[in-house]
Formats: structure tokens, C-alpha cells, sequence
């Protein structure tokens, strides 16, 4: 009788042990995939704003006001906007529906910046000053709408790991101060 109560806790610590073992693979490759997938739309951000920052830059200068007539898009430029706002939005909606708003605030701010050059392109020499003073402001508020959207990846992205039950095992970050060999008085 002992025997067969030894044999029953050796197996049933075995299955518990195994379970458990089982279930933190399972968190840690979830906790992976949210990370990658994390960085993904992070990457895909910056690639955006550095594309709509080049093209922005290269359309208008508030230096230069003789430039006028209609802006060309570039079908490679149209097209990589297109994939990344397609990628950007679909990671957003699959992964991180929490990203929605900081989305639908980059897209607003991207299309009235793309109004505000349609109608400094289109403006007369008189008007030009006043819708250049607009199209920046609207230049600055899409850059502002796009580190908005990078920090909360950052902050949903860290959220994914520490709302996880292995972020009790985590080791917290030590203090900047608290790496440093020698701290000089500032």
C-alpha cells in the first residue's frame, strides 16, 4: 500500500511539474511573439514617419516662395505610404487594439498635412505665408502624432510583459545612479 501511495505522488508530481513547466513555455513564447510583433509595428512607424518626413521636406520650404503649381507623388513613395499605413493598421487591429486612437491620430494628421501642401502648392504668391505658417503646424503636428503612437507602443509593449505572471520573476532595472562607479555632482 505505501508502494502504490509513493508510485501515485511520483506521478502526480511529475504531471504537476510537467504542467507547470508546460504553462511558462507557453507565457514565454507569448510573451516573445508580443515583443516581436511589438517592435514590428515600431519599426514600421519610424520607417513611416521618415518617409512622409522626407516627402514633406522635399515639397515646400518656407524659405522658398516661388514654388508653386501641383506636387507630384511619386508612385514608390505612394505606394510604400500605402503598404505602410496598410501593415500599420493591420498589426494595430490583430495585436494592439489599444493603438487605435494614436493610429486614427497619425492618419488624420498625415491627410491635413497633405491638405495644408495641396493648398500651399496651390495658393497665390500673396496667400502663401499664412497657409506656409498652416502647413507647418501641420508638418509638427504629424511628427507630434507619431512619437505619440511610438511611446505607446513602448508603453503596451512593456505592459505585455509585465502583465504576464512571469513578470514576478522579472528582475526590476536598477537605478541609473546606481550603475555608475562614480557619480560627479552635477
Amino acid at each position: 500500500m505505501e508502494f502504490a501511495l509513493l508510485l501515485l505522488t511520483i506521478l502526480l508530481s511529475a504531471a504537476c511539474a510537467g504542467l507547470v513547466t508546460h504553462r511558462l513555455n507557453v507565457c514565454k513564447e507569448r510573451i516573445s511573439f508580443m515583443a516581436t510583433k511589438a517592435e514590428e509595428i515600431y519599426c514600421v512607424a519610424e520607417k513611416l514617419e521618415g518617409i512622409l518626413s522626407d516627402y514633406f521636406a522635399n515639397n515646400y520650404s518656407l524659405i522658398d516662395e516661388y514654388l508653386q503649381g501641383e506636387i507630384e507623388v511619386s508612385a514608390e513613395v505612394a505606394e510604400a505610404v500605402g503598404q505602410h499605413f496598410s501593415r500599420l493598421k493591420m498589426l494595430t487591429g490583430f495585436y494592439f487594439p489599444t493603438l487605435r486612437s494614436s493610429l486614427s491620430r497619425v492618419t488624420s494628421a498625415a491627410s491635413s498635412s497633405y491638405a495644408a501642401l495641396h493648398a500651399y502648392h496651390k495658393a497665390s504668391r500673396d496667400g502663401k505665408e499664412q497657409l506656409a505658417q498652416i502647413l507647418d503646424t501641420s508638418v509638427v503636428d504629424l511628427k507630434d502624432a507619431f512619437e505619440a503612437m511610438k511611446t505607446n507602443i513602448l508603453i503596451v509593449g512593456e505592459r505585455e510583459q509585465v502583465g504576464s505572471k512571469l513578470a514576478l520573476f522579472k528582475r526590476q532595472p536598477k537605478a541609473v545612479g546606481a550603475s555608475r562607479v562614480l557619480t560627479v555632482a552635477a
